[in-house]
């Protein structure tokens, strides 16, 4: 599947583990102007997560935070796309 970065909810502490959530470690925090792009180390992908600063939670590199999106927001794709859809931001960090 994929989630648009700015359809991703964060928040701190582990997660209850629902249907559209996944558990994982702030690798990276960019200042954007008025928006924090979080980088989220999970079990199977990193994640890039953008929200509005005033709605961000204040967090820090190897903070445990739980991602969360709507159903409606997850849009899936044939297996033979992998290669052209999953995207590492930080890669070889």
């Amino acid at each position: 599947i994929s989630v648009r970065p700015e359809a991703i909810s964060l928040t701190e502490g582990a997660g209850t583990g629902g249907p559209n959530s996944v558990t994982g470690t702030v690798a990276g925090i960019s200042h954007l102007g008025d928006v924090l792009q979080f980088v989220v180390r999970t079990a199977g992908n990193d994640l890039l997560v953008r929200l509005p600063r005033h709605q961000a939670p204040r967090l820090h590199a190897d903070d445990t935070v739980t991602c969360s999106w709507r159903s409606q927001d997850a849009y899936t794709f044939a297996a033979d796309q992998a290669s052209k859809v999953l995207s590492q931001p930080a890669a070889g960090h």
